[in-house]
C-alpha cells in the first residue's frame, strides 16, 4: 500500500458492513457474488443504500470506522506506546500489539464489527 493512499475494507469486512446496515456512498464496490472489486457506474449499484444485493460497498477502512463512530455512536481511538494499540469504549479486550497503524485500524474495525453483529443477533423464540 503506498504511503498516500488509504487501506480499503477488506472483501469480508465489505459483506459484513453491509450485513450492518453500511449505506454510505463509496466509489468502489465488492461484487459479492465472484468476489469483483471494481469502481461504481449509476447501473447496477445506486447512491445512499441503493445497492443491489450482489454488491457491497468498499469503503476506506477510516470511513467504515468514521460511520462507526457517527452512525452507530462508538467511541474509538488508536494509541502508539511501544506498538499500536486500539480501544474502543464498549471492548477492553485489545490483546494484540500492532506493528502499524493500519494493522491496529483493520484490527479495529473486525472487532466492532464482531460485537455489533453479535449485539444484533437474537435469540430465537419457540412459541408453544
Amino acid at each position: 500500500m503506498s504511503e498516500k493512499t488509504l487501506q480499503l475494507v477488506s472483501f469480508e469486512q465489505a459483506k459484513k458492513l453491509k450485513k450492518l446496515g453500511f449505506d454510505w456512498e463509496c466509489y468502489l464496490v465488492y461484487r459479492i457474488a465472484d468476489n469483483e472489486f471494481g469502481k461504481k457506474s449509476n447501473e447496477p449499484v445506486g447512491y445512499q443504500g441503493a445497492v443491489i444485493d450482489d454488491y457491497a460497498h468498499a469503503p476506506s477502512v477510516a470511513l467504515a470506522l468514521k460511520w462507526f463512530r457517527d452512525e452507530k455512536g462508538k467511541a474509538t481511538t488508536i494509541r502508539y506506546y511501544d506498538k499500536f494499540y486500539y480501544r474502543n469504549q464498549d471492548d477492553s479486550q485489545n490483546p494484540s500489539k500492532y506493528s502499524t497503524y493500519e494493522e491496529a485500524e483493520s484490527a479495529l474495525l473486525d472487532r466492532l464489527i464482531e460485537l455489533e453483529l453479535k449485539k444484533n443477533k437474537k435469540p430465537s423464540t419457540i412459541l408453544v
